[in-house]
């Protein structure tokens, strides 16, 4: 036999399990390279688990890493549709053939919803908002990916600026974060730092001039203290949820921290999530310090036990939630376990849609100086 799965041989679709099957049928030529693996006389295939397989025929027979359901209108990594159950594999199978009933449809888009995927529409939403915020044609979005549209995606939910804001400071704050960043992800940060800063500060009713003047003042001033916030540990992939936390709570016991994977996103948390309201160089130090240490005390005593895999397929994001805190790490495709969120827990916890939450111990108040 040519094709093996953990070394069991593999002959046809009937020794795959039906989320496998149901995935394998979404990648155009998917069943047919299974037919022909299992037939093949060449160099065997041999795969861990189902979720490879699928990954590297998705990969292998396309070149890329997306699986396209067109007429959903849906980019996805195939490892994510194996993930799901197998019925609701099966409603957006039905609802892909373009003529399934309304009851079907809607029980796909459920579905969709359920997991967090993004459609084309939704990303065309994302172009429609860069236009009205008058900041489509910068140089920064000249070549979207999916990651960065699925980054861009949160900035539709007006609760970003703490409600509804006046058109006029969210056309401030995009053209504030296309001023600071050079990549689409850290527009989606600087965006949401500045309107985080601004709400905070009280400042929404102050002048343009005014507004970028201050949210200027601290990013210049927090941002070459940062740079010790990047240090992550790393793991070998997309791995489970207890080598996650195993691997966090090691780094933990190291004395280092769970830094952020990149400097905008530590800047965004500062200016949205910490007790920072200006001053000198020492004063933002401390807050930075302060901050970190009450992120430490927090996920060490609330490791993350659950999360939810991302539209890629190939990373994954655990949120940790007490009464009083709420907290999230991401692990990223290339295996590097970050900080992406850290701050009181409100009524609505996170502005993009989050896994569920863990169960976690005892909760820990932060120290002083920790989110706001």
């Amino acid at each position: 036999m040519s094709l093996t799965i953990h070394n069991v041989p593999i002959s046809g679709p009937q020794n795959l399990s039906a989320a496998a099957r149901l995935t394998l049928a979404f990648i155009d030529g998917g069943l047919e390279w299974l037919a022909w693996a299992a037939a093949s006389t060449s160099e065997p295939y041999n795969f861990v688990d189902e979720s490879t397989m699928v990954d590297a025929v998705q990969q292998g027979v396309h070149a890329y890493r997306f699986t396209l359901l067109p007429n959903l209108g849906l980019l996805v990594g195939p490892v994510k549709l194996m993930t799901l159950q197998p019925d609701e594999l099966a409603a957006l199978a039905q609802a892909e053939t373009g003529t399934a009933s309304a009851a079907v449809t809607e029980q796909a888009q459920m579905v969709l919803s359920r997991y967090a995927l993004t459609v084309q529409s939704g990303f065309d939403g994302v172009r429609s908002l860069l236009s009205q915020l008058g900041v489509a044609s910068s140089s920064i979005f000249q070549a979207l990916s999916l990651e960065d549209l699925i980054a861009l995606h949160p900035l539709l939910d007006p609760s970003i600026a703490g409600g509804s804001a006046p058109a006029g400071l969210l056309n401030d704050a995009a053209a504030f974060a296309v001023a600071q960043a050079r990549t689409p992800v850290e527009f989606a940060d600087y965006y949401q730092g500045y309107l985080g800063y601004v709400t905070r500060m009280k400042a929404q009713g102050q002048s343009t001039v005014q507004r970028s003047q201050m949210a200027s003042a601290a990013l210049e001033t927090i941002l070459p203290l940062l740079f010790g916030a990047l240090d992550c540990p790393q793991v070998d992939g997309l791995v489970s949820p207890a080598e996650v936390s195993a691997a966090i709570g090691a780094w933990l016991r190291g004395g280092r921290q769970v830094g952020f994977s990149r400097l905008s996103e530590a800047a965004v948390n500062i200016l949205s999530w910490s007790n920072y309201a200006g001053g000198n160089t020492a004063a933002a130090q401390q807050t930075v310090n302060d901050y970190m240490a009450s992120w430490t005390s927090f996920l060490a005593a609330n490791l993350p036990t659950r999360g939810m895999m991302g539209q890629d397929g190939g990373s994954c994001v655990f949120s940790i939630e007490t009464k009083a805190l709420y907290g999230e790490v991401r692990l990223g495709a290339d295996g590097v376990i970050s900080t992406r969120q850290f701050r009181r827990a409100p009524a609505q916890t996170s502005t993009a849609p989050s896994p569920a939450p863990a169960q976690p111990p005892t909760p820990t108040p932060a120290p002083t100086g920790g989110p706001q």
